[in-house]
């Protein structure tokens, strides 16, 4: 009877861990990975882009979309959707994303 217990009590533990990761907003978005590629992009600079709707986070490159100032990218697909519903809400970060982009050509 204690077995079980333990036994179930390991795999709802487990479970929790698996769906936590899962549930993230961004669906399993690895933020290192992305942050790394920002850096490598930009070669020496120190200053990244980022999401204009999550201020904070560095952008994922393969995660944009094309208006017609030209491309705008976030850091993760759930961004778009924000973005979308509200661009002038963004204008000022999207004007800083792409001052920092310019910086590195």
């Amino acid at each position: 009877m204690r077995i079980a217990r333990f036994t179930n009590l390991l795999l709802v533990g487990g479970l929790v861990l698996v769906a936590g990761g899962c549930a993230s907003r961004d669906g399993g978005f690895d933020r290192s990975q992305a942050a790394s590629e920002n850096a490598n992009a930009a070669g020496n600079s120190k200053k990244l882009a980022k999401c204009p709707v999550m201020e904070n986070e560095p952008i994922d490159t393969k995660v944009y979309i094309k208006t017609d100032d030209g491309r705008v990218y976030f850091c993760c697909k759930d961004c778009i959707a924000k973005y979308k519903a509200n661009p002038a809400k963004y204008a000022e970060n999207v004007a800083a994303q792409r001052r920092v982009l310019a910086d590195r050509n």
